[in-house]
């Protein structure tokens, strides 16, 4: 079975909230959510010290108040610094002529899967055993070859037999 199509953008950033879910599901959630409270228990003592502080202090309020507003605006340009340069960089991650922007053939078999890209200047052949998973949402199938790499194909790409293909020959893993 052969079919040919293009993806989008939108493709790829439902790709990353795909790879976030897999990702979720091997990293233990117990340390995560350790780390988290830690944080928040370190925050909640740093405020609850201040507050006091401020409340004994009250010669001192004034140099106080601008050192608490200079500790929030530096909290809050921390959060930005974090969040700021991932966006900014998403939209440098894929060229439009690019590989996987550009239309892509894909060939599934008993065997594997092959996929033809730049109208035939690179191509790949990947066994069925060469997949450890699959999700999907309403538009795509994500087959992954690791937790964050593997191949966005849209389901109206492979309706009916291909996509029962894949499911079938995923499952057996």
């Amino acid at each position: 079975m052969t079919h040919t199509f293009t993806l989008s953008r939108s493709d790829f950033t439902s790709f990353q909230r795909q790879v976030v879910k897999v990702l979720r599901k091997t990293v233990p959630r117990s340390w995560a959510f350790l780390l988290q409270m830690a944080v928040w228990l370190f925050i909640g003592l740093a405020v609850s010290t201040y507050l006091r502080l401020y409340d004994a202090a009250s010669e001192y309020r004034r140099p106080l108040a601008i050192v608490g507003g200079l500790t929030v605006l530096a909290v809050v340009v921390f959060v930005l610094a974090r969040v700021a340069p991932g966006r900014i960089v998403q939209k440098h991650l894929l060229r439009d002529n690019g590989s996987l922007l550009s239309p892509q053939t894909i060939t599934l078999d008993e065997e594997g899967l092959v996929v033809i890209t730049l109208e035939g200047q690179g191509s790949s052949r990947f066994a069925w055993a060469a997949f450890i998973g699959r999700t999907e949402d309403e538009r795509n199938v994500y087959l992954f070859l690791e937790p964050s790499y593997g191949f966005i194909i849209p389901k109206t790409a492979i309706a009916g037999a291909g996509q029962e293909l894949v499911g079938r020959k995923l499952r057996e893993l």
